[in-house]
């Protein structure tokens, strides 16, 4: 069953945008049972029953198959989030994120849009109670709006991965190999391990508990190495970090990990000019990363295919190899 290709509000752009979020609540309506007849289709198949207990499965039918469901689109807000009779409704939006944020005007029920770097900051509605819901459907406060923005334009300013701490002190508790929980490794400290590099150890990463979710958990899915970093120091330069040290293999490749999030990135850094500071941020890592491995391999492992053509273009120098791993 061919399906017809459903336009996004981030395909969109101008009065074409303004029109997307006017659509009368009808269409809105329409729209969703369209897109739920779709879905049954695309499970099932069409029309298709399935097999009976105990029997063989019948010749159309499918197993159904586990994937990641897709964003829904933002709507504006339920009539449930209509302000209460008496309230008085929002005043105009403040904060950080609405100083960068374009506008676009009140929908159909009044609810202006504000459009920001990436998803799911794409869509923002102010609410009656002084909160905001985002793209993906959640409900944060203006500090959490902020938060999520500073880290969005970090990224895309290449000013979200600090370097490692000039002087740390030394210990050597455990085996070269062995990788230790972030927890035994003090926040001042460097446990030896150089089976990736001579100079190597282990070092406490302050900024993993800050991460998005999705980004921890994709660095601890290549590294193995959960809240730390694998830092080599050598004598008269400055620090250079890894993500991690690959000490199951017998490559013993040094580690980088670029999780989700790029890809939706990219295409809006180059709209919004933050394009040049990322291509920046990241053939400086490249280089320093290169010069510190002397020749040993380091592998950048990107999660989003999309995304693995901005990490290569500065890999020519040896010994970095960009792979696409898929998260898991």
């Amino acid at each position: 069953m061919a399906r017809a290709y459903k336009v996004g509000p981030d395909e969109l752009e101008g009065e074409a945008l303004a029109r997307w979020y006017r659509r009368a609540p009808a269409d809105l309506e329409a729209e969703r049972q369209l897109a739920a007849q779709a879905a049954h289709d695309e499970f099932f198949g069409g029309e298709r029953s399935p097999p009976s207990s105990g029997s063989s499965p019948a010749p159309n039918w499918r197993e159904a198959k586990v994937g990641v469901a897709p964003a829904r689109p933002l709507q504006p807000p339920r009539a449930a989030d209509a302000a209460p009779e008496g309230v008085k409704p929002p005043g105009p939006a403040v904060g950080r994120f609405f100083e960068g944020a374009t506008r676009v005007p009140g929908g159909a029920q009044g609810a202006d849009v504000y459009i920001g770097p990436a998803y799911p900051l794409n869509q923002v509605v102010p609410m009656w109670n002084g909160r905001f819901q985002l793209a993906d459907g959640s409900v944060v406060d203006g500090g959490e709006l902020d938060r999520l923005y500073g880290e969005q334009v970090a990224q895309l300013t290449g000013t979200d991965d600090p370097e490692p701490t000039g002087r740390v002190r030394t210990v050597d508790r455990w085996k070269d190999g062995e990788i230790p929980r972030a927890d035994q490794v003090g926040k001042s400290e460097r446990e030896l391990d150089a089976t990736c590099h001579p100079d190597g150890g282990w070092e406490v990463d302050p900024q993993f508990p800050s991460y998005p979710q999705h980004t921890r958990d994709y660095e601890v899915q290549i590294t193995r190495a959960p809240g730390l970093d694998y830092v080599v120091r050598r004598t008269g330069e400055k620090p250079v970090k890894f993500d991690g040290c690959a000490v199951w293999t017998p490559g013993h490749e040094l580690l980088e990990a670029k999780g989700p999030g790029f890809a939706r990135l990219l295409p809006r850094a180059l709209r919004w000019g933050f394009a040049k500071g990322m291509a920046e941020k990241w053939n400086g890592q490249a280089g320093r990363q290169a010069r510190a491995a002397q020749g040993r391999p380091v592998e950048v492992h990107v999660a989003e295919r999309e995304a693995v053509p901005f990490f290569r273009q500065s890999t020519h120098v040896p010994p970095l190899t960009v792979v696409h791993t898929r998260p898991q």
